[in-house]
């Protein structure tokens, strides 16, 4: 079928698919009628007895009243005027509308030469385009020069050094050609510049260690036995201990039981087991509760100390326990472990062979006043206060502390007194240390 022009003229073109069906309609009725019109203006019998019926079924036939018919002309035959009354209004308008025009076409955006955006996008100012270049330029030479800086802290301290105007750096070593602010301001903005590389001067020469053996005073009191002469030699109790430590006296022997410095502690035992120190003698003067002396030399610093505190009016004190031989502290430990088993036993008592009594370098002391108390009780009395406030004075340390449990493998005892000799005391003091172990330089001996 064909889609009639709607741009035609409303009068010739049928308006919908109803019209179309009833003017081919009315051409064939047309057609017909102007037939028979024609055939009844002749006036011929063959017609009229054609249109006249057989009335009643006789056979004859009445002839009909025929009425003429008019003719219709050309104009009468059209298609869309046919079966419309005369008095009919004039056909409506098409019904289709004619499709709005075109919309025209979008200017085209420029686009840039070097580049394929969409055209949306808009071209980007020059100005804009500049400050984004510039502050790219400021980015990359403050990282390059951060990283510089990294790199090279002398230049950053050569800078530093300019700013503030050292004295250190002089202009010969600048050299002529160093910027002044100004260029060096406009330069820091353009470009990353390399730090000028300041020579640093040549370090300090560093002095090497003297080996204590290497002293022949040292040595000489080393091999007399006279400790306090060897740590005089060695510059005092603070260098001495350095000097061990540090590894600077390898002729000093650490497990010697005669030395002042021997430890003696559950990772190391006496050598021999059944050492017994000699000479030996009581303190003067002090109250020995057990009959038992000292090492000589520590007998005459206790015998000092005692006599200190008394003339201080912290009170007297007495010796409960000074040397103790292998046999003696085999039946002290054994003893303790019949009594707290081993475990709770070796928290108080020491092996025998593993015990500073043996040395004849270790008292237990106690507080008189007149009558003595117990050991226990000497940490809650003046004499107790006095001992860790002065001992040190006069070569005695508190061997096991409060809170050293772990290094040294024993509870506290305040009345546990050693003597190391004044000058190892003195340093032991001053350096705020709390155990032979860690004064040494020694691991820590918690266990057997």
């Amino acid at each position: 079928m064909t889609v009639p022009d709607p741009h035609a003229s409303a009068a010739r073109a049928p308006l919908t698919r109803r019209a179309l069906r009833e003017a081919r309609e009315g051409e064939h009725g047309v057609s017909a009628t102007a037939a028979a019109i024609t055939a009844a203006g002749t006036g011929t019998d063959s017609a009229a007895a054609t249109i006249a019926p057989d009335v009643g079924g006789t056979g004859e036939r009445v002839p009909a009243t025929t009425v003429p018919l008019p003719t219709l002309t050309a104009d009468m035959a059209r298609p869309a005027d046919v079966h419309r009354p005369a008095d009919a209004a004039a056909p409506h308008p098409p019904i289709f509308k004619a499709p709005p025009p075109p919309l025209p076409p979008a200017p085209l955006v420029p686009l840039l030469s070097d580049e394929s955006a969409p055209r949306h996008a808009r071209k980007a100012k020059p100005l804009a385009r500049l400050a984004l270049v510039a502050a790219s330029l400021v980015l990359a030479v403050a990282t390059t020069s951060g990283a510089l800086a990294v790199l090279n802290p002398a230049s950053d301290q050569h800078t530093d050094q300019h700013a503030t105007g050292s004295a250190d750096i002089t202009a010969s070593t600048l050299g002529a050609n160093a910027p002044d602010d100004a260029s060096s301001r406009t330069s820091s903005t353009s470009t990353a510049d390399v730090p000028t590389q300041i020579p640093t001067p040549p370090p300090a020469p560093v002095t090497a260690a003297v080996d204590l053996c290497d002293k022949p005073a040292f040595t000489a009191a080393l091999t007399a036995h006279d400790d306090a002469a060897a740590i005089a030699a060695a510059g005092g109790g603070a260098d001495f201990r350095q000097a061990v430590v540090g590894g600077q006296a390898p002729c000093v022997p650490m497990d010697d039981p005669t030395r002042l410095w021997i430890v003696v502690d559950k990772q190391r035992p006496l050598q021999p087991l059944q050492y017994a120190p000699t000479p030996r003698a009581v303190p003067d003067g002090v109250r020995s509760l057990d009959g038992a002396g000292l090492r000589t030399d520590a007998a005459a610093a206790l015998t000092r100390m005692v006599a200190a505190a008394r003339t201080a009016g912290a009170g007297q004190i007495a010796m409960n326990s000074g040397y103790r031989s292998y046999k003696t502290q085999h039946g002290n430990y054994y003893r303790q472990v019949e009594v707290r088993g081993t475990k709770d036993a070796d928290l108080v008592s020491a092996r025998p062979g593993f015990s500073e009594h043996q040395t004849g370098l270790a008292t237990d002391v106690v507080a008189c006043d007149p009558h003595c108390g117990t050991l226990d009780q000497l940490a809650a009395t003046a004499q107790g206060r006095w001992i860790v406030a002065h001992a040190w004075q006069y070569g005695w340390i508190v061997r096991y502390e409060q809170g050293q449990t772990p290094e040294t493998g024993y509870l506290p005892e305040p009345w546990h007194l050693r003597y190391i000799g004044v000058d190892l005391a003195e340093a032991y003091h001053d350096g705020g240390f709390h155990s032979l172990e860690q004064f040494m330089g020694l691991p820590a001996a918690p266990g057997y």
